[in-house]
């Protein structure tokens, strides 16, 4: 049995008889409370209407558009009364103002769509005022005023560009194309880079040498090739992670689908090769740590994987090789590359530079195999170090500690060293180099 005690319960204005012009009913809470001897909270629960057993929570509206010509039912909001208004996006909640002059509370009515005003008009947020809150009414409603009833009430671009309050909105301008690409507004908010979980709003643009985007923990800087002289041609569409590869890459959608799935990768100058972000990048450059979060948030990575700081290769055929495949291992000790041939089974391979010392720091190149005519089982994992795979001529094979022959893993000692399944696709990959690769 508890004790004497006063409990509150939360009614809504609605259950009264009576209500006003001013306060109609379901307007606001009314608190009532109730003494007892034995109020439990399940006794007091088994006596409450249905609708008061759980906590009221209002819907929340979001909007997912200023644009005047794609204003829909959803976007209708009341701010009527209040001095600060909570305006929820895709992006988060923003929140705005009536008035900084004391406590000056948005008018009775105020009742209808936020929006973009364009040239000629200056750029700015206003609020338009539609009886019914019908968006087909738009052209024929009027701005909401100031005090001074002359002046359009609005968020300024200089506070939509500027104030931390203002930013999902920013982010909404950007992300519908309103506001271009400014200074103040270059950067684009992707919310995940799980394909699963991509929606139109997560859509963003590359163009130019070196375009931004701000992400969970800060803004990165992409480029399209390493040469920082090309730019990429203007595409849009979502920044992903391919799983296969374990890369970052980009989808490029056509403007009428906006849909993940229907679009293609974007390619490099070859036209070949996806242009993307490789997992040893992302994992051991700073400059990219922005993304390495993001993909921590959205479970595309684990911490392990990162301490592991794994690289993925599409091929070790010296003759298809791509930028992508590149690896720095200098400084390591040993690494796991993991091999992931399009279609062919994905695959590991453990290497070692020596049991004492560790990958000069010239070790930056290219794994591949150097086959034996006889024996396909003689093939030797080399590595050459050269900067990209046109030169691959031009370098150098890697040479051992003591500087009298090519560093090298033999296809027989990997095999034994890998899981017993991977042999079979050890021998595979070294077969189907066989004949071209550098003798």
């Amino acid at each position: 049995m508890w004790a004497r005690r006063c409990i509150c319960i939360n009614a809504r204005a609605g259950l009264l008889e009576r209500s006003c012009a001013r306060y109609p009913r379901d307007s606001f809470p009314v608190s009532r409370w109730v003494a007892s001897s034995a109020a439990t909270p399940t006794a007091l629960a088994s006596r409450l209407p249905l609708t008061l057993k759980g906590r009221f929570t209002a819907p929340r509206v979001q909007i997912s558009t200023l644009s005047p010509k794609k204003l829909t039912d959803t976007e209708a909001l009341d701010v009527s009364g209040k001095t600060k208004a909570r305006i929820n996006t895709a992006f988060g909640a923003a929140r705005v103002h009536y008035h900084h002059a004391g406590d000056s509370r948005f008018p009775p009515g105020t009742r209808g769509f936020l929006y973009f005003t364009s040239p000629p008009a200056a750029p700015s947020i206003r609020f338009r005022i539609v009886d019914g809150c019908d968006p087909a009414e738009f052209n024929n409603g009027r701005d909401l005023l100031l005090p001074d009833d002359v002046r359009p009430w609005n968020v300024s671009e200089k506070i939509f560009l500027k104030a931390h309050a203002a930013v999902p909105l920013r982010r909404l301008l950007v992300h519908e194309e309103l506001l271009g690409f400014s200074a103040g507004a270059t950067a684009q908010w992707p919310r995940s880079f799980d394909p699963a979980r991509l929606t139109p709003i997560d859509a963003v643009t590359l163009s130019g040498l070196d375009p931004s985007l701000d992400l969970a923990h800060g803004r990165v800087r992409l480029r399209y090739t390493g040469d920082k002289k090309t730019s990429f041609a203007s595409a849009r569409g979502f920044l992903y992670f391919d799983t296969t590869s374990l890369s970052v890459r980009f989808r490029v959608v056509g403007d009428s689908e906006m849909e993940f799935g229907p679009g293609s990768d974007l390619l490099l100058p070859d036209e070949r090769t996806p242009w993307c972000i490789p997992f040893h990048r992302v994992v051991s450059s700073a400059a990219y740590t922005p993304i390495r979060e993001q993909l921590l948030i959205d479970n595309l990575i684990s911490e392990r994987q990162i301490q592991s700081r794994a690289y993925v290769v599409s091929t070790l055929d010296r003759t298809r090789l791509t930028d992508a495949d590149r690896m720095d291992l200098s400084g390591f000790t040993g690494a796991t590359i993991s091999v992931a041939s399009p279609g062919r089974e994905p695959f590991d391979l453990p290497v070692q530079y020596s049991p004492t010392a560790r990958f000069p720091s010239s070790a930056r190149g290219f794994l591949y195999w150097h086959a034996s005519q006889e024996d396909r089982y003689e093939a030797e994992l080399r590595f050459r170090c050269v900067e990209s795979p046109e030169r691959f001529a031009q370098g150098r094979d890697l040479l051992t500690p003591g500087l009298y022959q090519p560093w090298s893993n033999r296809l027989r000692s990997l095999a034994r060293q890998s899981a017993p399944s991977s042999a079979p696709l050890l021998a595979s990959q070294a077969s189907g180099s066989h004949g071209r690769l550098c003798r």
